[in-house]
């Protein structure tokens, strides 16, 4: 995805997960201000995850670049547990909806004015969260709902691995629970094979 294209953010929340969750570059680790400015002001976020959030992006700006990318590497690249590709986390590798929902998400980018640029599958997370910061509110719930149980699978077993990068997803969960019941801010804390 081409992330310097000029189209308006309606939700830098979203935009700033996405970075969170995009392998680290120099780039990253300078806009961490900006990043956490974005969590500080989100008013649809539990405190608890936002603390956690927070001390991660502490966790980043302190941290060797190098080192960071391979803790990143390990995480999500090396383990088909923890991979950001959400579908595979929903369907089976040969079933032939995936394909479909691949192609699906494609025509949804373009149709709301997102570039699709690869290497990354249009189901990588970090993709999703960018469409998603340009989205109306309402559409953005709409469609991170659809990811939702994936990024809850995502979630606990990032916990059970003790992963920095859980309390990102932390942070995504609690929104997105919030969003549904507004006022309720769950705290998740179970493991998942």
């Amino acid at each position: 995805m081409n992330r310097e294209t000029h189209i308006t953010v309606v939700s830098p929340f979203y935009r700033a997960l996405s970075r969170l969750l995009d392998f680290p570059e120099s780039a990253m680790k300078e806009s961490l201000s900006e990043i956490e400015e974005a969590v500080r002001n989100e008013p649809v976020l539990g405190e608890t995850s936002r603390k956690a959030g927070l001390d991660f992006m502490d966790w980043l700006r302190s941290g060797n670049l190098l080192d960071l990318q391979e803790i990143y590497t390990q995480t999500f690249d090396l383990s088909e547990k923890h991979t950001l590709c959400i579908l595979h986390h929903l369907m089976e590798e040969q079933d032939r909806a995936k394909g479909e929902a691949m192609a699906g998400l494609i025509a949804f980018y373009r149709e709301n004015g997102v570039e699709y640029i690869a290497p990354e599958l249009p189901d990588y997370l970090p993709v999703i969260l960018e469409c998603a910061a340009i989205l109306s509110a309402e559409d953005a719930h709409d469609f991170l709902a659809q990811s939702e149980e994936a990024v809850v699978i995502l979630h606990d077993r990032l916990l059970c691995y003790e992963s920095p990068y859980s309390s990102v997803f932390g942070m995504l969960c609690d929104h997105l629970s919030q969003l549904k019941s507004p006022g309720v801010s769950t705290e998740r804390g179970g493991c998942m094979p």
